[in-house]
């Protein structure tokens, strides 16, 4: 039986050459490594710039991203996110396409050596929703019909004529007609918080507040290599607010019912705050009740789904 060939172990002398060699490769790659890390790029010569990164969360699969008006990339069925770096600083148009939804659109200004960060979101242009109706048809054993009422639609109809965030009225009439624990629940209602986001009614609208830790605060309410700002006014401007509350399972977004309808809006100062319809037509209104949105459209009520 043929023996196993023996591997000789390398010589101490040539360990030594090799361990020196690669140590010197790595101290030379090392400076490059890390310019590179920070975002420093060869700009077509042997000249250094300092370039910057754009990163976008998207919600759906199947989402073009533009910059410029340029077609970058399309999620896939897995990644609702994308990168695009080495862009020189400056101003850039992003833009978030979807077939049969609003497209989500914002200027971005990308910084040396920094990620800039948006959250984007693309409401589809026919919201799904469904009817709550306001009776049953029900047929005797005689063959005649008679309608009952719904005992859900009277429920979600008390949710519209309940106290509620479109309430403004000045503290001295309230203390006047209301008692005590009536004005408790105005005051109550005028608010919502969601995993320390905080939205409440002021002069000027609807304004969004961080109330956790500076350390954890959105990317949205701060500027790199700038201060953060305390609050974020949410909502097109000059337009009364007629009701606010979250999208459900969304902190970032914020449902409002004006007089032209119901919308979406981001909490996101930079130009331009996206803002998408919901439903459009007077006399609409929305209301959000354990996780579910509800609108209503003169007698007629909806369950929405977005």
């Amino acid at each position: 039986m043929a023996a196993y060939p023996i591997v000789q172990p390398l010589s101490r002398s040539r360990r030594s050459v090799y361990f020196i060699g690669l140590l010197t490769v790595f101290i030379v790659a090392l400076p490059f490594l890390y310019l590179y890390a920070t975002g420093y790029r060869f700009d077509g010569s042997t000249t250094l710039v300092s370039t910057g990164g754009v990163y976008v969360a998207v919600p759906h699969s199947g989402t073009e991203i533009y910059i410029d008006g340029e077609l970058i990339r399309e999620t896939g069925a897995f990644r609702r996110a994308f990168y695009i770096q080495d862009l020189d600083p400056g101003m850039y148009t992003i833009e978030v396409r979807k077939e049969l939804h609003h497209v989500w659109q914002k200027e971005l200004e990308v910084f040396p050596q920094i990620v800039t960060e948006a959250r984007a979101f693309t409401l589809p242009n026919e919201i799904a929703r469904e009817e709550i109706p306001k009776t049953f048809v029900i047929e005797t054993a005689s063959g005649t019909t008679t309608p009952i009422a719904n005992p859900r639609y009277e429920e979600v109809l008390d949710f519209f004529t309940a106290t509620t965030t479109a309430l403004s009225v000045p503290e001295e009439i309230l203390v006047s007609t209301l008692d005590k624990n009536e004005i408790d629940v105005q005051i109550a209602t005028s608010t919502r918080e969601s995993g320390g986001m905080q939205l409440a009614r002021s002069d000027v609208g609807v304004i969004a507040s961080w109330t956790r830790s500076v350390e954890s605060v959105p990317f949205y309410f701060c500027i790199p290599h700038g201060a953060c700002i305390d609050e974020i006014i949410v909502g097109p401007p000059e337009k009364e607010i007629l009701y606010f509350d979250f999208v459900p399972g969304d902190n970032n977004l914020v449902l409002l019912a004006l007089e032209e309808g119901v919308y979406v809006s981001e909490i996101d100062a930079r130009d331009v705050q996206n803002i998408q319809p919901v439903a459009v037509g007077e006399n609409i209104d929305v209301r959000v009740r354990d996780g579910v949105v509800y609108i209503r459209e003169g007698d007629k009520l909806f369950e929405v789904t977005l």
